[in-house]
């Protein structure tokens, strides 16, 4: 019931890693005598890379409570109200000044193996149909441009450094999510692929090209 006592007792933040349907776990409890009236939480424990989802719930000291089947327990907001649903928040590096540190990861890429961010590889929906098999380009400037080629220099893909279609690409970041899938919206095979990069700066000075190689293997 409310008593107009002031029972407020603290927050509690839980997070996901990968997919809001998978299991939370506590990260954070501001109520504790270690964190006591803390109202501000930075996560460090992340891998760039990765997606996370995040819920906060407020609780009480449970002196209030005496009615219901367990009178002086503590009651906790529910998980569902401000938990979210959509895009989880991605740790990266921040944009580079140069094209001297363009790669691929995962390089080799074999698809029984694990994905950018050290985890079984990611799930990405794309026009109504499941797409696996992510690799990321890292150490890219601000603005960029990715020209994916096969060995006998046909065009496969071509890549735009933030990409606005893609909910996974993050502006003024170094890195950017690929899913395997070509220009006409098929799955590559397995085979030696070319990149080449054209990059610009904050500015929009053009950095200049870079270029490499990665492999597939299915």
């Amino acid at each position: 019931p409310d008593t107009g006592v002031l029972d407020f007792a603290g927050y509690r933040i839980y997070r996901a890693e990968g997919s809001f349907l998978n299991v939370y776990s506590l990260i954070w409890d501001s109520g504790t005598t270690a964190n006591p009236d803390t109202t501000v939480y930075e996560d460090r424990n992340v891998e760039r890379g990765k997606s996370y989802f995040y819920y906060v719930t407020a609780y009480d000291d449970g002196s209030q409570n005496t009615t219901g089947l367990f009178p002086g327990q503590s009651l906790e907001s529910s998980p569902f109200y401000n938990r979210n649903f959509q895009f989880g928040a991605v740790p990266f590096l921040g944009a580079r000044k140069d094209l001297d540190s363009v790669y691929v990861v995962p390089n080799p890429y074999h698809a029984a193996g694990f994905a950018f961010g050290g985890r079984p590889r990611d799930i990405y929906y794309i026009e109504d149909r499941e797409v696996k098999d992510q690799i990321a380009f890292v150490g890219l400037p601000n603005k960029a441009i990715i020209r994916i080629f096969t060995v006998h220099g046909d065009l496969v893909a071509t890549i735009h450094h933030p990409d606005p279609t893609n909910p996974q690409s993050i502006p003024d970041s170094a890195d950017e999510a690929w899913f395997q899938i070509s220009d006409s919206y098929q799955i590559i095979k397995s085979g030696v692929y070319f990149y080449y990069v054209e990059g610009w700066d904050f500015e929009g000075n053009y950095l200049g090209t870079t270029s490499g190689k990665f492999v597939i293997i299915r």
